[in-house]
């Protein structure tokens, strides 16, 4: 399914195997915004909880940071931490996964 993305182009949203978990958003790597938009989509969709009501990431992550990194990324790159209790990995190719380590 293609999310539209405000105005930032489209966001694919796709199922990780049930092996893993979680949620998978699909963003442009190049593009900080999508980035930070798809890291919430993911999480909040992993955690049931509405993205508004996540705190910001921002005090997990510097959005910026993370958007310098992944312009010069490769496509297997990854970046991972913890937000909101779930494991996020950014990847190079623009896959955001958000799973819950406990489940």
């Amino acid at each position: 399914m293609i999310v539209p993305n405000g105005g930032h182009g489209t966001r694919e949203r796709l199922r990780t195997p049930p092996a893993h978990a979680g949620e998978v958003v699909r963003c442009d790597p190049a593009d900080p915004d999508t980035v930070v938009d798809a890291v919430v989509e993911a999480v909040a969709r992993a955690s049931g909880t509405e993205p508004l009501a996540l705190s910001p990431l921002v005090g997990v992550v510097d959005p910026d940071a993370l958007g310098a990194v992944l312009r010069v990324a490769t496509s297997d790159s990854t970046i991972s931490f913890r937000y909101h209790g779930h494991d996020v990995t950014v990847r190079g190719d623009g896959r955001v996964a958000a799973s819950d380590p406990g489940a």
